[in-house]
């Protein structure tokens, strides 16, 4: 049933078949996840035509037959292998036999149960991971119940199709077959065929494992066959060494071609009077062509398709019979000189029709070409390929396959795919060896170079007609035809193949191609990316790039090259890295316009997205930015070959990206069950070590993502650091057990005992670069160096850091060591001595988490919890050019790429970003000059109450005072908190200001001076949350994790015992005094709001009730009859103060916890702010929403708070940003338009009405004082979502554009007036925008 069957697809139903080779489907069984390789069957139909053939009958029987002898021997023989290997030499007829062997075992004994046929013309079979899932696979479909064992395995475990083949054999075929208890009779023995083993690349990861399972007799029941020519690799597959110089073989081998000389010219004999039967040619003539063949049946068959034609047109009876006489001239050749038949068979098919010498030449082309190309080509690409263009002359233009058919001894063109192929993998071997008309690689690649820049010049604008930017590109029904159509199989080639070619060609004429290959990319680079978009192989972009950087040397012709493929690799990173890249269209409309396009590369986008106004972040169009949300990478690093980044990450995972695009390879390593901190490529880049939260060292293989090795589990608490020996053959690991350990990176096993020396947690640790020593960095402030091998401790500590140690590592060459602290500096060591050399290196701002040094030695890269990264140079410990201020905060890892063209930095922002500086590091700029700003959170702002200043609190540890107005710092930054300040409010007269930290202290600042008043308000044991005065300012309350507190505001003195007796111990978040200083209200954790007297500390009221969740933030109304709070249920809730009885329902629109609440002066309105990143606004009688919410922070919203006058509202984030909005730039209908605040250039009703009636939109003059970036609407609304879509206000269901990251940063939205931020803003335009269906008119 179906027992030819082959390329075919079931749609519906069951089929079961029980006898013979079974094949049994059933629909959604699962087993489609082995994607096996069904060319390698041996019965498909490409098989056969690929020189798969059966043996003549009557031939090759002896050998037949010693094979059946083993495949029939019992199993229970203690001496019986289970493994058959027949070597022999090229062309000695090993597939011919293999396949008669599994028809035999197929249609006879009904025992055939899997093949694989290797094949280095069909990708799919030259692909060892391809091996085991193909013949698991047909094991499945020959016995059910293994079938459901395997499904088993693969719904357990989702990514084993991804691991090493050692492991896939243990689970998806040594342990489903164990445990197969029908399986172990003789009667179920089944036989298993793999077939040249020598073209299938990098087998020797399937034949070790699988030959030492057959030999260890874990597959009892299966055989298996092997074939392949005798080389060294595969022999030392099939061989134990018992000692350096005794060894085993552990299956049967037959050398085929050591059989008799005369087996095998009867044989030969036999096949060639078979073929020959209807020339009726005397035995002296067939005696003489065997004679020929000596025992090379390659030889034999390539003289019969000489004779006869291929499977196409076959010769006339008589033009055999010439082609027969042609042959027997030859009797005095030497036999088996398969050097001479090919010569004598091209000489005639070249010749035959006695060509001119251009077509001569042209012949010998197109045979170079097939041999030549990166892939199997049909005729119609060969002739594109060799620019033959025969349009004017139809009968010709089939020139090709005419030649392909004269040499179809040697070529083969395939009915199923039309794809040219030789039969035999000697002769392009003798092409290349061809004395007679000399290959010339470098030349014939030179010339396929510039055919494929030829035929590229094809590549335009939307080469597919995509008619939507709306719509995905697996969304367009017919793609695949729009790419046969108009990209078509040659220009695939040459888009995916020119660099191939180009790389083939000697250094020496890279000369002649250098001006063609930079006007390619110049002209149609883009066009090349967007149609590998469309064919789906931006991966393959990837690669192409990388490859041809490393080729590109440093001199002076090449670097306007490098340059230009640098630009477009950072154009490929950034669209194959986003959220469109499966968009095509949006290469156009969301990438280029954020990409500077400073080369001069075509086309010019000119209706877009534009940036109309750019202030600070002019570092950003060198940069790339990859958003890891919702995951923090705690830790990266580089392949030493540059080609990939292993990230360590906050969801337990290890990821390898290719380094070229920004695209995850592969699945997520799957294993520790905790944040991942810290990873590490082994020298050779074949290993990848992990140290975890879960104290495991975990080590992968670097290829397939297989963890190699049980874990190391020798630590007792959490793995901050991991490294591997530069001869990979230990790792070494740092804990908070203060304990260092080594361990052997093959098996696992811990090395010695652990290096004890610290005092308190190991935060970092490496090796030298001669792996003789260990250096190390500890929260007990020391730096400690440890000989490797002994485990002692070399000289004493390293001292000179006041904080923790977050960060070490040796010099290149040894001789320093570069270490990083919490104390704000990077210091440099002499590795000999232990001394400091020089000063310290300062500038960052807080804490430094990371710190490396370049490859070549001489640059220092630090990174910090500022926000910022810095470079140092080494030798004179200066910083390089300014700081890089791309990250909003603290950077978690940075590193150099090992070329040094590209900095790479991850950041507790949730981004990964890659900062390219081919171009010179002192030429890139962080944040603008003169901007000023926070470097963390903002945790808590607020108006003065004449509304000229406005004071905020952050992580930064500071307070800081700006010009309401200009939005100008004051004056320097209010330091004296140890830790974040979380609070701040004014005084009622607008003199003093209350902070509150987690430093567990309340400080009071003058506002002129900007110094603290008096000693620091001591007393509370946990976080301080919040804080406020009284409405006549004489006391300042305070609240904490622990307690409620009231102070004296002059003296400092606590006036009332602690407070907060009946909350239950619970946080309390927010605290406010009502307008007449009376109450106090309280916010609690316990979900509840509680009401006291100011004055005794005594509740005054039952707590207000009917919250879910804990509560935030509350608030009095001016007139202290009402009060508002926000809670974790994003909700927020009006009260009345007297009653206690909610007013109203909920206020619901938040779509998280709400932080903060706020009564607008006149007590109409309520701002709420929330971890949603958005600021909404209340209408305080009808709780309804006024208007849309206003979004432009990139994190939660921390703090809310209006203007004295209520026209403005201020907001802090933990984006380390401050804004103030415009309330009313959207007016109800009916409301008198004043603002006396600026001039109004202009007022005009919108064209679409919002729900809530018409739609008033101000246009304002825009001025620039310092940090002030007063409002200008931008002639459309829009909301940005959190993953970057831009959608505008009339349509927000259809997403328009994408936005990458770093240009969300500060991004100027709607009601926007200011924006405090040390990195300036963006402001778009979207006045020329096209998209949708109008999208193609963007480049007109």
């Amino acid at each position: 049933m179906f027992s030819q069957a082959h390329n075919f697809h079931i749609s519906g139903g069951q089929f079961n078949n029980v006898q013979g080779n079974q094949y049994q489907y059933n629909m959604g069984s699962g087993l489609d996840k082995l994607n096996p390789s069904y060319q390698a069957f041996f019965d498909t139909d490409m098989g056969v035509e690929l020189s798969r053939s059966f043996c003549t009958r009557g031939t090759r029987t002896e050998v037949l037959d010693r094979i059946l002898a083993w495949v029939t021997e019992s199993n229970l023989n203690d001496n019986h292998s289970g493994g058959y290997w027949m070597s022999g030499m090229a062309g000695t007829g090993k597939t011919t036999i293999t396949m008669s062997l599994c028809k035999e075992l197929k249609e006879t004994h009904g025992i055939l149960a899997a093949t694989f046929f290797c094949s280095r013309q069909i990708p799919e079979c030259q692909d060892y991971k391809s091996v085991i899932p193909t013949l698991v696979y047909q094991l499945a479909m020959f016995f059910p119940d293994f079938s459901a064992l395997v499904q088993n395995v693969l719904d357990g475990d989702v990514h084993v199709m991804h691991k090493k083949s050692s492991e896939q054999i243990q689970k998806l075929l040594i342990e489903p077959w164990g445990m197969q208890k029908d399986l172990h009779s003789p009667m179920r023995m089944v036989v298993v065929v793999i077939d040249a083993l020598d073209e299938c690349n990098g087998i020797e990861s399937v034949l070790g494992p699988l030959v030492s399972a057959i030999q260890n007799k874990k597959l009892t029941g299966l055989k298996f066959f092997f074939t392949s020519r005798p080389e060294q690799v595969i022999e030392e597959g099939m061989i134990t060494k018992i000692t350096s110089t005794q060894e085993i073989l552990q299956v049967d081998e037959f050398v085929l071609h050591q059989v008799e000389y005369n087996l095998v010219q009867r044989d030969i004999h036999t096949y060639i009077t078979d073929e020959l039967h209807d020339l009726s040619l005397s035995q002296e003539q067939l005696k003489t062509l065997t004679n020929l063949s000596g025992k090379l049946f390659i030889y034999a068959a390539t003289v019969i398709k000489s004779i006869k034609g291929g499977s196409g047109i076959r010769r006339s009876r008589t033009r055999q019979k010439e082609r027969v006489k042609s042959f027997l001239r030859q009797e005095n050749n030497t036999p088996e000189d398969l050097s001479k038949l090919y010569a004598g068979i091209l000489e005639s098919a070249i010749a035959k029709e006695e060509p001119s010498p251009s077509e001569v030449l042209e012949n010998w082309k197109i045979i170079h070409t097939i041999i030549s190309v990166g892939e199997p080509l049909t005729c119609y690409a060969i002739t594109q390929l060799l620019g033959m263009n025969l349009e004017d002359d139809d009968n010709d233009n089939d020139i090709v396959e005419n030649l392909i058919q004269r040499l179809q001894a040697v070529f083969y063109i395939s009915k199923s795919t039309n794809l040219v192929f030789t039969f035999h993998a000697s002769f392009p071997d003798f092409i290349m060896q061809y004395d007679q008309v000399v290959y010339n690689a470098s030349i014939q690649h030179l010339d396929l170079t510039f055919s494929c820049f030829t035929i590229m010049e094809k590549l335009r604008f939307n080469i597919c007609n995509l008619h939507s930017s709306l719509i995905a590109d697996s969304e367009v029904k017919d793609l695949n035809e729009r790419v046969a159509e108009n990209i078509g199989e040659t220009l695939k080639y040459c888009c995916q193949f020119w660099n191939y070619h180009f790389l083939k060609c000697s250094q020496s004429s890279y000369e002649e191609v250098l001006g063609k290959l930079e006007l390619f990319l110049k002209q149609k680079g883009i066009y090349w990316i967007e149609a590998m978009s469309v064919m789906k192989l931006l991966p393959r972009c990837g690669e192409i790039i990388t490859l041809l950087l490393k080729e590109i040397v440093t001199s002076q012709p090449m670097n306007t090259l490098k340059a230009l493929v640098e630009h477009l690799q950072s154009l490929l990173i950034q669209f194959a890295s986003s959220e469109v890249k499966d968009m095509t269209p949006h290469l156009y409309l969301s990438i280029i316009p954020f990409w500077q396009n400073n080369l001069g590369c075509i086309p010019y986008i000119h209706k877009s997205v534009k940036i109309e106004h750019q202030v600070g972040n002019r570092h950003a169009q060198d940069t790339v930015t990859i958003n890891t949300s919702p995951f923090i990478v705690h830790s990266l690093n580089f392949a030493p070959d540059g080609t990939k980044l292993v990230l360590g990450c906050s969801d337990s995972t290890v990821r390898i990206w290719d380094a070229s695009t920004g695209v995850q390879i592969g699945d997520s390593l799957q294993g520790h069950t905790r944040t991942v901190n810290s990873v590490a490529f082994s020298s050779d880049g074949t290993r990848i070590v992990s140290g975890s939260d879960d104290e495991t060292v975990r080590v992968w293989d670097a290829g397939t993502g297989v963890q190699i090795c049980e874990p190391f589990k020798g630590h007792g608490r959490y793995i901050n650091a991991v490294a591997i020996s530069p001869n990979g053959t230990k790792i070494v690991s740092g804990s908070d057990d203060n304990a260092i350990q080594i361990c052997d990176a093959q098996s696992g096993t811990q090395i010695g005992n652990p290096l004890q020396g610290h005092d308190l947690k190991v935060s970092s640790v490496a090796f030298s670069p001669d792996g003789g020593k260990i250096v190390s960095g500890s929260l007990d402030r020391t730096i400690r160096i440890w000989d490797t091998n002994s485990g002692v401790q070399v000289g004493d500590p390293l001292l000179g850091h006041s904080q923790h140690v977050t960060s070490v590592v040796f010099s290149p060459d040894g001789k320093r060591i570069v270490s990083a602290s919490h104390d704000k500096t990077v210091r440099i060591w002499d590795a000999i001595t232990g001394f400091q050399i020089g000063s310290a290196l300062e500038g960052h701002e807080s804490y430094i988490y990371t710190a490396t040094i370049s490859p070549d030695g001489t640059k220092v890269v630090s990174g910090s919890s500022d926000s910022t990264i810095r470079i140092w140079d080494i030798s004179t410990g200066l910083q390089i050019g300014d700081p890089l201020n791309f990250h909003d905060k603290g950077v978690a890892a940075v590193v150099f790429s090992p070329d040094q063209t590209n900095i790479v930095s991850s950041s507790y922002d949730e981004t990964v970003r890659i900062c390219n500086i081919s171009g010179g590091i002192q030429l890139l700029t962080g944040s603008t000059p003169g901007l000023q700003g926070h470097n963390d959170a903002v945790n808590s702002v607020a108006f003065s109450p004449d509304g000229t200043t406005i004071v905020s609190g952050s992580h930064d540890k500071t307070v800081r005072i700006w010009d309401a107005a200009t939005c100008v710092q004051v004056m320097n930054p209010l330091k004296g908190h140890e830790n974040f300040v979380t609070t701040v409010s004014f005084s009622p007269d607008g003199g003093r200001i209350v902070s509150g930290s987690w430093d567990k202290t309340v400080r009071i600042w003058d506002v002129r001076t900007g110094t603290e008043i008096g000693a620091p308000l001591v007393g509370h044991e946990t976080h301080i949350e919040s804080v406020a005065f009284s409405p006549d300012g004489t006391k300042v309350v305070s609240a904490s994790w622990d307690i409620v507190k009231i102070w004296d505001s002059k003296t400092g003195h606590q006036l009332v015992g602690d407070i907060l007796k009946g909350h239950n111990n619970s946080r309390v978040n927010s605290v406010s005094f009502s307008p007449d200083g009376t109450l106090i209200a309280c916010a609690c954790k316990d979900k509840t709001v509680k009401i006291w007297n100011a004055s005794t500390g005594v509740k005054v009221a039952a707590p207000l009730p009917n919250y879910n969740n804990g509560v935030n933030s509350v608030a009095f109304s001016p007139d202290g009859k009402q009060i508002a709070s926000g809670s974790d249920d994003k909700t927020v809730r009006i009260w009345d103060a007297s009653t206690c009885v909610q007013l109203g329902n909920s206020l619901q629109g938040h779509d998280y916890i709400v932080t903060s609440v706020a009564f607008s002066p006149d007590g109409r309105r309520i701002v709420s702010g929330s971890l949603d990143r958005t600021i909404r606004i209340w209408d305080a009688n009808t709780g309804a929403q006024v208007g849309a919410p206003l979004q432009g922070h990139e994190a939660g919203v921390k703090a809310v708070a209006f203007s004295s006058d209520g026209t403005k509202v201020v907001s802090a984030s933990w984006d380390s940003t401050i804004r103030v909005w415009d309330i009313f730039s959207d007016i109800d209908k009916g409301d008198t338009l004043q603002h006396d605040y600026m001039s109004i250039v202009s007022i005009a009703f919108s064209q679409i009405s919002p729900a809530n009636g018409s739609h008033i939109v101000y246009d304002y003059s825009m001025t620039e004082v310092g940090n002030t970036f007063l409002n200008q609407t931008t002639t459309k609304s829009f909301k940005l979502a959190i993953n970057g879509w831009l959608y505008f206000l009339d349509n927000q269901t259809t997403p328009i554009i994408w936005i990458p990251p770093l240009f969300r940063r500060n991004l100027w939205t709607n009601r926007t007036r200011i924006i405090i931020s040390r990195n300036g803003y963006i402001k778009l335009s979207f006045k020329d925008l096209v998209y949708g269906d109008k999208w193609t008119q963007c480049i007109e």
